[in-house]
C-alpha cells in the first residue's frame, strides 16, 4: 500500500494479487497530496489469538494521524479507523516511516532529512490495542557514512537472530513532508538489538548494503520497507517494497547472509 493509495492489496505467496480492500472512501487511484493520510508503516500485532495488522501514518502534520487496523484471522474483517495522538518527545520534527514489534514494545522510526539529519527510534508501550501517547525511550541511531543525507524508511525485527533490519533511502528534501529526487537505498543491520536497546540511548548499525546494484534496475528505487520471509541458519530471505512517488509500487525478494 503506497502512502497515497486508498486501497490495500493482499498478495499470495507468489506475490500475485489476491484481493483488494478499500481502506479510504476515495475513488481516485491516488489520494491528492494535500489530503493523503500518509500511511507509511505497518506492523502485525498479536492480540490474544488474533493477528492484527496496524497501518500507521507518518504523523508529519496534524491531519496525518489516522491509523487503520485489520484482523488478519477473520476473512470478513473490515478496516477500522483510529485517530491517534503521538507525542513528539522533544524531536525537531515528526516523520514516522517504519514500525516493528519487539515483544510487547512498538518501535517507530523517525526519518531524518537534510535540515534535521539525526536518525531516531522511538519505543512505545503497546497494550490492549492502544499505543501510549509518549515514547518510553528515545534512541538515536548511528549509520555508516554515506555521501548524501539519508533517512530511515522501514524497520523489521528478526527475533530469531536478534537483528533489527532497517531500510534507508536517499531523497533530496529539507522537510518532513515534501518529496524530493530519489537516490540510492540501503539495507542496514543492528546486531544484538535487544542488548543495544537496553544498554543505552544510542543504537549502532555496523553494516549497510547499497541496494542499487543488488536490484539491477535502470534507476534507483526508493525502498520503503522490509519484511522477513524466512530464516535458515544465518541466511535471511527478505521482501523489499519500493514506492517511487509516481503511483506505482515495486516488490523485490532478496537473500542476505549474516556474518555472525
Amino acid at each position: 500500500m503506497g502512502d497515497d493509495a486508498p486501497t490495500l492489496l493482499l498478495l499470495n505467496r507468489r506475490l500475485r494479487e489476491k484481493n483488494e480492500i478499500r481502506v479510504f472512501n476515495v475513488r481516485q487511484k491516488r489520494i491528492p497530496y494535500a489530503e493523503k493520510p500518509d500511511i507509511e508503516s505497518a506492523a502485525v500485532v498479536q492480540s490474544g489469538t488474533q493477528k492484527i495488522l496496524w497501518l500507521l501514518p507518518s504523523f508529519s502534520t496534524a491531519y496525518r494521524n489516522k491509523a487503520i487496523t485489520l484482523n488478519l484471522d477473520q476473512k470478513s474483517s473490515e478496516p477500522e479507523l483510529h485517530v491517534l495522538t503521538l507525542g513528539r518527545a522533544g524531536l525537531p520534527h515528526t516523520n514516522i516511516e517504519g514500525a516493528a514489534m519487539m515483544g510487547e514494545k512498538l518501535l517507530l522510526a523517525n526519518r531524518a532529512n537534510s535540515q534535521s539529519p539525526v536518525h531516531y527510534l522511538l519505543q512505545y508501550e503497546f497494550s490492549d490495542g492502544s499505543i501510549s501517547k509518549n515514547p518510553e525511550r528515545t534512541y538515536t541511531l548511528t549509520l555508516p557514512e554515506t555521501k548524501s543525507t539519508v533517512g530511515l524508511s522501514g524497520i523489521e525485527y528478526a527475533a530469531q537472530k536478534d537483528v533489527l533490519l532497517l531500510t534507508v533511502s536517499t531523497e533530496m528534501t529539507g522537510s518532513a513532508t515534501a518529496d524530493g529526487s530519489i537516490g540510492d537505498s540501503y539495507l542496514a543491520f543492528v546486531q544484538n538489538a535487544k542488548q543495544q536497546l537496553s544498554s543505552g540511548n544510542t543504537l549502532v548499525a555496523d553494516t549497510m548494503i547499497n541496494l542499487t546494484p543488488v536490484l539491477k534496475k535502470s534507476k534507483p528505487m526508493k525502498i520503503e520497507s522490509v519484511a522477513v520471509q524466512k530464516i535458515r541458519g544465518n541466511k535471511l530471505w527478505l521482501y523489499l517494497a519500493a514506492d517511487n512517488d509516481d503511483g506505482t509500487s515495486h516488490l523485490f525478494r532478496i537473500s542476505v547472509k549474516l556474518l555472525r
